[in-house]
C-alpha cells in the first residue's frame, strides 16, 4: 500500500531529472577526441575533436586542462601575405545547430601551452569544454602518435 501512495512522486521526481538530462548538456557531443603524444621538455600540445551539435546554435567559449598552465581555442590558417601557416587564439567557436565542427590540426583546435608534462603515447588527457549554452562538457582526450588518427592507432 505504502508502494501505490509513493508511486506518484516517484514518477513526478523521475519526470523532472529526466528533462534535465535532456537539456542542452546533452545537445553538445563530442566525438573521437585525441592530441597527439609530445618529447620530453616540448612547451605546447593540442587536442582534436569533433563537436556534434543535436540542438540550436551554440558556441565553445573556453577550454581548460589540468595538463598545462594555459588552454586555449585556437585556429590555423594561411597567413595571406606570404602564404605561410600562422595559428592564432579565437575568442570564441561556433557551433552550427545540428551540424559538426571539426576541430583538426590543420583549423580550429584546443592548445595546450606550458605544459606541466609531455603528453603519452596510451595516456588520456582531461579536458574541459565550455559551451555558451550547454555549459561545461568534460572529456579525455587520448593521446595518440603524432600524424596519425584516432581510428589509425590500436
Amino acid at each position: 500500500m505504502k508502494f501505490l501512495l509513493m508511486l506518484p512522486l516517484v514518477l513526478f521526481l523521475s519526470a523532472c531529472f529526466d528533462e534535465k538530462v535532456e537539456g542542452d548538456a546533452l545537445s553538445i557531443q563530442i566525438k573521437q577526441p585525441y592530441a597527439f603524444a609530445t618529447l620530453p621538455g616540448a612547451s605546447t600540445g593540442a587536442a582534436f575533436m569533433v563537436i556534434q551539435n543535436k540542438s540550436d546554435g551554440d558556441r565553445l567559449i573556453a577550454a581548460k586542462s589540468n595538463i598545462a598552465h594555459i588552454t586555449e581555442i585556437h585556429q590555423n590558417l594561411i597567413d595571406p601575405d606570404d602564404g605561410r601557416m600562422m595559428m592564432r587564439k579565437i575568442p570564441t567557436l561556433e557551433i552550427p545547430a545540428k551540424e559538426e565542427m571539426v576541430l583538426q590540426p590543420t583549423g580550429y583546435h584546443v592548445m595546450f601551452i606550458k605544459l606541466k608534462e609531455p603528453l603519452t603515447m596510451g595516456f588520456e588527457v582531461p579536458l574541459t569544454l565550455t559551451f555558451e549554452k550547454a555549459g561545461d562538457v568534460e572529456l579525455r582526450a587520448k593521446i595518440i602518435a603524432p600524424g596519425t588518427k584516432p581510428e589509425d592507432t590500436p
